[in-house]
């Protein structure tokens, strides 16, 4: 089992750590606001600090937050989005702002997410993504994902991804035809699993065998056991994803993603040093 057959976790991380989520208005408090709806006068000057205020603590538990630089970067975006707003390229919704605070409050709050995790909290993200919502289409040029079109279907979410252009990611149901190689958006919904081998490839969304389990140790790179497990060769059983530290053979073991030094490594914090800190370096 090699660390390319990890895949269908690391394009997840990559597609909602990376992209999605970080772009949202993730962190916000859920603390009672000043009397007065969200206007697009008042956006700017009222959500920055409050937003790096609740990530505060996760940016200190990943290795760095700079209250001023954060505060900075969130106020910059927040204005360019007001402009776009105001140029008729993107729609506001004040009213959307709480329900985003209530959702995303207690993921900020657990800083650290486990695979499965992930479709919860992208969930969470589309509540935040109503309140400035833009309209560029799939693959169009943007630099934050508030320009890209919300999709209607909830099983869909767009965001901007690393090479400037608007993404869609997709959940496709049971049975669907599957190529976890393929990086075209379309995954397994929860609970699912691509059967794809890595010699032909093209395969389709079954339901993950539950951990303890007989599973197919054979099978090169096998994904059956769902993203917050793997197929131990030793038992041909599925086992819970290993911890911190753990012992590793491969990155599919691993909660965290990462095989190092044949050591599971420590996950990543849900905010990347650019939100901690306003920088990218």
């Amino acid at each position: 089992m090699t660390d390319s057959l990890s895949s269908t976790r690391l394009v997840l991380a990559a597609l909602f750590l990376g992209g999605a989520l970080a772009a949202s208005l993730p962190g916000c408090s859920s603390d009672p606001e000043p009397e007065g709806p969200y206007t697009l006068e008042n956006v700017c000057d009222r959500l920055p600090a409050k937003i790096c205020a609740q990530r505060s603590s996760c940016c200190t538990k990943g290795g760095s937050f700079d209250e001023s630089g954060c505060v900075a970067f969130e106020k910059s975006n927040c204005q360019k989005n007001v402009a776009d707003v105001e140029a008729g390229k993107m729609t506001f919704d004040g009213e959307s702002i709480q329900g985003c605070l209530d959702a995303i409050a207690p993921w900020a709050s657990q800083c650290f997410l486990s695979s499965d995790d992930l479709f919860s909290y992208g969930e969470a993200s589309n509540v935040c993504r109503k309140v400035f919502a833009g309209e560029v289409a799939k693959d169009g040029a943007c630099d934050r994902s508030e320009q890209c079109a919300l999709p209607t279907d909830p099983k869909e979410s767009s965001f901007c991804e690393f090479d400037g252009k608007c993404a869609l990611v997709r959940y496709v149901p049971e049975g669907t035809a599957c190529d976890p190689f393929a990086g075209n958006g379309e995954l397994c919904d929860r609970g699912l699993y691509c059967d794809a081998e890595p010699q032909q490839m093209l395969g389709a969304c079954k339901r993950v065998t539950a951990v303890g389990a007989a599973c197919d140790a054979q099978s090169a790179g096998n994904l059956e056991c769902g993203l917050d497990a793997y197929c131990d060769t030793a038992s041909a059983k599925c086992t819970a994803s290993k911890g911190a530290g753990e012992a590793c053979a491969s990155s599919l073991e691993c909660r965290s993603f990462g095989c190092e030094m044949d050591k599971c490594t420590n996950p990543g914090a849900i905010f990347d040093i650019r939100l901690c800190t306003g920088s990218s370096s």
